[in-house]
């Protein structure tokens, strides 16, 4: 080997060498893609955007927040399971599509286990069951006296989500049908329940608590153990009705299965320090968020055991997609 080629195979060499840190060293050179699996206008559409905005400034990169609803945020989900693990396109979601869509929708596009990748949750948030002021139930015991005479309507947002567990949860313990009307976003289903077109409405709390103060809507529980300080006349189910029919929400961050472990861990710090930013903390506590922090391990054992729970809540309440 001459003299010239012995320095090409070196340079060769050292080239596959600084090939693994590059990735790093490099990221982000273009703009990232945060998918939201449901419509704008929700909880957990705000919160992605306040994240997205405190990203786009540490990272020096434009954060597209793209929407893409449907079939309980499966739909925006299995595109971020399908897209290429660069850490260019990641997922902005819920408990649900990480925890449950998996055992009640037949044929679910992705393998939440397989496919997607934990990078850390977000905010956790109440749930609250709202209707209009005209339904003639302001109890959680009216409501179902109600239902055992007549039909009960109510938006939530697709069978596979923890809204819909929850609801199939207190209507089989208090033996009624409760009628389930799909949205592909809780600002939807509140719109609807404003405007009368529906009775009632399983959401998270932030788009509802100033309705309800201002007398525009009537929150009849809340889905926890426990009352929540931003509506402190409003009983728990548990306190209501003595059942177990808790709706746990949490709105965390997802990436397709492979991204390289030091893109990952770039992610995972930014998305971090974004939600720790005084400015993000405040707008989303002004919503009633609770800001989490927890690193990707902390996470993947949170979905891991609600995983495992939601498995189980599912068999023992016979749910299934309507």
């Amino acid at each position: 080997m001459t003299i010239g080629k012995r320095a090409a195979a070196a340079v060769c060499a050292l080239l596959m060498l600084w090939a693994g840190p590059l990735p790093a060293q490099t990221y982000p050179s273009k703009p990232i893609k945060m998918v939201v699996p449901y419509a704008a206008g929700g909880g957990l559409d705000m919160m992605c955007r306040v994240v997205a905005e405190r990203l786009a400034s540490s990272m020096q990169q434009s954060v597209i927040v793209e929407n893409r609803p449907g079939a309980s945020g499966t739909i925006g989900t299995a595109f971020v399971a399908r897209s290429s693990p660069d850490g260019y396109t990641f997922g902005c979601g819920t408990n649900s599509e990480m925890t449950l869509a998996e055992f009640v929708l037949p044929g679910l596009p992705y393998d939440p286990s397989r496919d997607l990748a934990p990078l850390t949750m977000g905010v956790k948030q109440a749930v609250v069951l709202v209707a209009h002021p005209s339904l003639p139930a302001s109890t959680l015991a009216e409501l179902v006296d109600l239902a055992r005479r007549q039909p009960v309507f109510y938006g939530h947002l697709g069978a596979g989500h923890s809204f819909y567990l929850a609801m199939a949860m207190l209507a089989a313990q208090e033996h009624v049908t409760l009628h389930g009307i799909p949205y592909k976003g809780a600002a939807n289903s509140v719109s609807d329940v404003l405007a009368g077109h529906i009775q009632l409405a399983i959401v998270n709390l932030a788009p509802v608590v100033q309705y309800t103060r201002d007398g525009k809507l009537k929150a009849l529980a809340v889905f926890g153990t426990d009352r929540n300080p931003a509506l402190p006349d409003v009983p728990s189910v548990e306190e209501a009705l003595g059942i177990d029919a808790q709706a746990p929400s949490w709105f965390g961050f997802f990436a397709p299965s492979g991204v390289p472990p030091d893109v990952q861990r770039r992610l995972v710090q930014e998305l971090r320090l974004a939600l720790a930013d005084p400015g993000a903390r405040a707008k989303l506590h002004a919503a009633h968020m609770e800001v989490m922090d927890m690193t990707s391990e902390e996470f993947r054992d949170v979905v891991a055991r609600e995983r495992s729970m939601n498995a189980g809540l599912v068999r023992r309440f016979a749910v299934k997609s309507e």
